[in-house]
Parts: C-alpha cells; sequence; structure tokens
C-alpha cells in the first residue's frame, strides 16, 4: 500500500522498527516523508496482528531436582516398556514376561546391571 504525505503529497516510505544509532534505543516501525525537507512522520496504526504478544512464561527453575529425577525415571521406564513391547510382539503371551523384559531394559539404562544372558523364559533373538 502506498502511503502520501499529507503535508507535501511525497510519497512516504516504511521505516523498520530498529535500534537508535545515536541513543541506543528501540524504535518501532514507522512512515517518513521521502521528501527530506518535509520530515513528516506517522507511526504504524496498532491492529491486532501487530499487537505485542505477551511472552511465554519460562519454566520455573524452582523445581526440586528430586521431581527431575522421578521425570527421567518414568520416561526411562516407559521407553523399556515400548522397547519391550517391539521386542516381544506377537511372541509372549502374558504381560509379566514383557514387564520382566522392560525392568531388566530400566536397570540397563540406569546402568544398575548390565545385560546378561537372557532366561529361559525370555525368547532369544
Amino acid at each position: 500500500m502506498k502511503k502520501t504525505c499529507p503535508q507535501c503529497g511525497e510519497q512516504m516510505r516504511l521505516v523498520p522498527a530498529g535500534v537508535s544509532k545515536r541513543t541506543g534505543k528501540k524504535y518501532p516501525a514507522f512512515y517518513s516523508c521521502s521528501n527530506r525537507e518535509c520530515g513528516h512522520t506517522e507511526n504504524l496504526p496498532k491492529t491486532p496482528e501487530q499487537a505485542p504478544q505477551p511472552l511465554p512464561q519460562a519454566p520455573s527453575n524452582n523445581v526440586p531436582q528430586r521431581v527431575w529425577e522421578e521425570k527421567d525415571r518414568r520416561m526411562a521406564r516407559m521407553s523399556a516398556i515400548k522397547s519391550a513391547c517391539e521386542l516381544l510382539q506377537g511372541q509372549v503371551e502374558n504381560e509379566e514376561a514383557v514387564l520382566k523384559v522392560a525392568k531388566k531394559f530400566e536397570n540397563w539404562i540406569y546402568g544398575r546391571e548390565t545385560p546378561a544372558e537372557p532366561e529361559e523364559d525370555v525368547p532369544t533373538f
């Protein structure tokens, strides 16, 4: 959209928002008359699209370490169960065997034990 200066009739140009070289302060975008002798400026109209949106709140750093550790344990447990289900899909009829393999994965993830030879009731691949 072309905008003309209401004082001299020349075309106005859009100056993007930026930082002043002289003062170092931020300024919003505005229209400026292309005729230097005129010097007329106009602020951009505020529309709902241009209205500043509030920034999302950053997560609080006040979360206790035990909460993060519990979250990590739950995520590892879910990952272990998912992996066990993928490995044993269609090969085991009861869920106890799946949970047993999941527990082994969980222990291995946390380094509590090294992967051992599978027991007889757990299918080998």
